[in-house]
């Protein structure tokens, strides 16, 4: 009963394609038998299948579980009557104990992905991210293309509701993986949504296996400048989300990951982003501590490099991290301090790590002694002679 309500109408761009194959949702097969000629299918005739479909599934014959995939197909249709037919009856039989069903979830996976569902989460990623050849060509007859992206969006928020969609992580990471694919931004951004929901409620031992695949695949959407404002900073919530569940890729990788942060950090003129990126340093910094010897000097230079800044909170985050990473009694910190002691945004901070070090504040004191009785001997003379 699926079958039939995927078939896409006259009248819609890809009912009028001449390779068939690239219709969502549909192994080339599938649609040759519903779109033959001896069937005359026409607009009106599928329309009114779809709608005799749907009526038949709704009767009640079936439980809600069995039909709730179907309805929900029915309901992201391109003609309103039948779209409003499924909406109208999967609202009536599905509810939350829906979504919670495992069967039920499998079947929204096997629509979504199609045949997409049976490759190899590594040999995905290689690619999408490489130039290797499809392990599976899409003129082979049983190849089902994943489903339309009208029909990705409408399945989306039911796996964001479902606690069992992240329990079949397999299925989960490759729809991550599809959606950040897409031609569609708000697709991108669905999908990045769905990722961090991926990241917080997935089984760990089982995400962790595609933890630097899922990595990669953040990591191209924070660092794509040609990206919404809204996208990269969910990139960047993402990317502190896995930093705190799955340190371990980033003490792997995390020269290159900390270059794409502070890169976007400084040149960024958008506060948004800023912000997004001053949160998912933060959240790093557990991650990176402690500072393995090939990194320490380039985790010095960055925070060199913030505490130069014109921006307020840049500088704020230069002292945080290295005061995070390295430690307060570490050489560069406490240089960092000494240099950020006149800065106002930075005074608590900077007041906290001086009054947490003794050998600190006798330094401290002996700067400003020497700022007042040494550099300006003069007017300290006068001042005291007054």
């Amino acid at each position: 009963f699926k079958k039939p309500a995927l078939v896409p109408v006259a009248g819609d761009p890809s009912a009028t394609q001449a390779d068939v194959a690239a219709i969502n949702g549909l192994t080339p097969a599938a649609y040759e038998r519903l779109t033959a000629s001896e069937y005359g299918v026409s607009l009106a005739t599928l329309v009114d299948t779809k709608l005799g479909v749907v009526q038949f599934l709704a009767a009640g014959v079936f439980a809600a579980e069995d039909v709730a995939c179907h309805l929900l197909i029915a309901s992201a249709d391109t003609q309103h009557k039948v779209a409003g037919r499924g909406d109208v009856h999967l609202k009536r039989l599905a509810g939350p104990d829906t979504w919670k069903s495992p069967a039920f979830v499998s079947r929204l996976y096997s629509v979504l992905l199609g045949s997409v569902a049976a490759t190899p989460v590594q040999d995905l990623v290689s690619q999408i991210f490489t130039d290797e050849e499809p392990i599976t060509p899409v003129q082979q007859k049983t190849f089902s293309m994943p489903a339309s992206d009208f029909l990705v969006l409408g399945i989306l928020p039911i796996l964001l509701r479902s606690t069992e969609s992240t329990a079949q992580t397999d299925n989960a990471v490759r729809t991550c993986l599809v959606c950040s694919i897409s031609a569609q931004p708000k697709l991108r951004y669905q999908g990045m949504l769905y990722l961090q929901h991926v990241i917080e409620t997935a089984p760990k031992e089982k995400v962790a296996e595609h933890s630097h695949a899922l990595l990669k695949m953040v990591c191209s959407t924070s660092d794509a400048q040609k990206e919404s404002t809204a996208l990269r900073g969910h990139a960047f919530t993402a990317l502190g989300k896995m930093s705190r569940r799955f340190p371990e890729p980033f003490r792997c990788e995390n020269s290159k990951i900390l270059g794409i942060l502070f890169r976007e950090l400084m040149e960024t003129k958008d506060g948004d982003i800023r912000q997004s990126v001053y949160d998912c340093i933060m959240a790093c910094i557990p991650a990176l501590t402690p500072a393995p010897a090939v990194c320490s000097a380039a985790y010095e230079k960055y925070a060199t490099k913030c505490i130069a800044s014109d921006v307020a909170r840049v500088r704020l985050l230069g002292l945080q991290f290295s005061i995070g990473v390295f430690g307060i009694t570490h050489l560069s910190t406490i240089g960092m301090v000494l240099e950020a002691t006149d800065d106002g945004y930075v005074t608590m901070l900077v007041s906290t790590c001086i009054m947490a070090m003794p050998d600190l504040l006798e330094t401290y004191r002996l700067v400003r002694f020497m700022e007042k009785y040494i550099y300006f001997p003069l007017r300290c003379v006068c001042v005291r002679a007054c």
